[in-house]
């Protein structure tokens, strides 16, 4: 369920916002722990990888 307080990327996006919305994803996703650290893990790999946006384009999933 993506969150609407989810600062996306672009410009004004600090640290501050990316730590919220780590803490709020991964507190309101209901998943195991292991599933949780998998799509943290994806998520992150998808935002640092080409075409570089920051974002994985998956609103309110861990590590987005």
């Amino acid at each position: 369920m993506p969150n609407e307080e989810h600062h996306h990327h672009g410009e004004g996006r600090t640290i501050k916002h990316f730590v919220q919305d780590f803490f709020s994803n991964w507190g309101g996703y209901e998943a195991p722990l292991g599933k949780k650290l998998w799509l943290v893990a994806k998520n992150r790999t998808k935002a640092y990888s080409p075409p570089f946006r920051g974002c994985c384009g998956r609103l309110g999933e861990p590590g987005c």
